[in-house]
């Protein structure tokens, strides 16, 4: 899996460079600022962009001095804004990451209260990026649900900013409430997300989907691609279940490096699972 670099443009001046597309660059990213040899640094803001086009932007990370930060966002656009310019050439800002295909889908939000339509989200990876562009008045939540009926709120934005998290979701929607009927804003919500923690050789989990054929109460569930041994971790969601099971154990002492014991309440036909088998 290689290794990607780009040069975020900063001007020599006060402002914001160009907007670099970084869709193809993993969840952790690691971002560079060589100073400009003046006794007075500008400072560096990192944004970053989920539209399409970018017209929107949310702050990242600022570099008061030059240095290195590394941290985890899914995004499609980035672009380095200077501020605090005195003299001297411009600064140099790379930011690199391993090779990824970013993902990408848009929420409809609610003209006032209430919730808007879910989006089917299971096939997106784990860490998700969410932005949400305004402006806009009242709470605007971001949902999610594994079974696209019962939601829980996963975000909660006051002001146009992006959130980043790590959750396996079914279906994703936005809900608002303490709207007013006047100068409400309607909010457009962009999430992107990638794959998230990458190891020699691929990445540190696998994601494994099971569909009950009715009545199981103690199963296993094979790994598609064999562990080192058994002590790797295990979460588990419910993916769309007719009725959600109330008690579900994976017992660590019945794991083998191929498979893995599943013991819970009976499952109805039809009801699926989804398991996340992270690396030792």
């Amino acid at each position: 899996m290689s290794n990607i670099h780009v040069a975020l443009p900063a001007p020599a001046s006060n402002g914001a460079g160009d907007a670099v597309d970084v869709s193809s660059f993993g969840a952790e990213k690691t971002i560079t600022v060589a100073g400009n040899g003046s006794a007075f640094e500008p400072f560096i803001t990192i944004e970053i962009s989920n539209q399409e086009t970018p017209t929107k932007w949310a702050p990242l990370w600022t570099f008061s001095s030059p240095g290195k930060k590394s941290l985890a966002v899914a995004a499609i656009w980035m672009r380095a804004v200077v501020s605090n310019y005195r003299t001297g050439s411009a600064q140099t800002v790379r930011v690199g990451s391993k090779f990824k295909a970013v993902s990408r889908l848009s929420l409809i939000a609610p003209e006032g209260n209430g919730a808007g339509d879910g989006v089917n989200s299971a096939a997106m990876p784990l860490l998700k990026t969410i932005q949400v562009c305004g402006p806009f008045r009242g709470a605007l939540h971001v949902d999610s649900s594994q079974d696209g009926s019962t939601y829980s709120h996963v975000a909660t934005f006051y002001s146009p900013g992006a959130k980043t998290f790590q959750a396996v979701t079914g279906f994703m929607r936005v809900s608002r409430n303490g709207v007013p009927k006047v100068n409400a804003g309607l909010p457009t919500v962009e999430i992107t997300a990638v794959d998230s923690v990458t190891v020699a050789g691929g990445d540190n989990y696998q994601v494994v989907h099971y569909t009950a054929k009715g009545g199981e109460v103690d199963f296993m569930v094979k790994i598609p691609s064999p562990q080192a041994d058994n002590t790797y971790g295990l979460l588990w969601a419910p993916a769309g279940m007719a009725s959600v099971t109330t008690s579900l154990d994976m017992p660590r002492a019945d794991r083998t490096a191929t498979e893995f014991r599943v013991k819970c309440t009976a499952l109805t036909a039809g009801d699926q699972l989804t398991f996340m088998v992270f690396a030792s």
